[in-house]
Parts: structure tokens; sequence; C-alpha cells
């Protein structure tokens, strides 16, 4: 059991991931759109977007600090968020909006790896964390 539970553990982690990675591309969609139509201040834009989402991690002292922001994506990813969020306001609308398709570009790239990785490494977790299991309870016996 404890084996089944270890395996879904590192599945469902690398679904969080893929689930961050989800909503930063849609921050990237709502704030190039906003960028090019509306022009809204950008601090509340974002704040009113992560609260309740999987990037609620998002503070407003990112905005001021380039800090890295803490989440479960590994740390050089958590620290593009950061240099991202960091620079957002910081220039012209049309640089801004570079900014944003650039980074994300760099979101999707990410997705698709822990996509990948999701395809072809939980059915392996679970099953390994299957058989430990079995293999746990067979030697208990």
């Amino acid at each position: 059991m404890t084996g089944t539970a270890l395996g879904s553990y590192f599945s469902n982690r690398i679904k969080r991931k893929i689930a961050i990675c989800d909503d930063l591309i849609k921050l990237c969609d709502r704030l190039a759109v906003d960028m090019r139509y509306k022009q809204s201040p950008i601090i509340p834009l974002v704040l009113e977007y992560t609260d309740g989402t999987n990037i609620s991690f998002i503070s407003k002292e990112n905005f001021y600090s380039n800090t890295t922001t803490a989440s479960i994506l590994s740390d050089k990813e958590n620290e593009q968020i950061g240099d991202f969020i960091f620079s957002l306001g910081k220039t012209d609308s049309k640089n801004q909006i570079n900014i944003i398709d650039a980074f994300r570009q760099y979101m999707d790239s990410i997705k698709k790896e822990y996509s990948d990785a999701y395809k072809s490494k939980s059915k392996v977790y679970i099953t390994f964390g299957m058989c430990g299991g079995l293999m746990l309870s067979l030697l208990l016996i």
C-alpha cells in the first residue's frame, strides 16, 4: 500500500508541475491580450489572476525585488519565473509583449518536457510502487 502511494505521489507531483505550467501559459495569454488592447495596471491584473490558482506562489514582493519564486518546479524554472515577474511593467508595451511571448514559449517547452515525463514515468512509478508493496507484504507474511 505504501509503495503504491509513493508511486502515486511522484506521478501526481509531475501532474502538479504541468498544472503550474498551464496556469503560467494562461497568465501570459491574458497579459498579452491586455497589453495589446487595454493596458491595465500590471500588478493588480497578475495578482487577481493568480489568486486561487496553481500559481498563487506569485506575490506582490516578486514585482519589487528580483527573487526566485517558491514552487515545486526546478530551481532554474523558479528563477526564470521570478525574473519574468520582476520584469513586468518595466518596459514599454511593445517590448513587454515580446517578453511575455518569449516567456510563454519557454513555459510551453517546459510543459512539454513534463508532459513527456508524465507519459513515460507515471505508469512506471505506480507499477514499481505496487511491486514494492507486494514484495513488502510477501516479506511480512
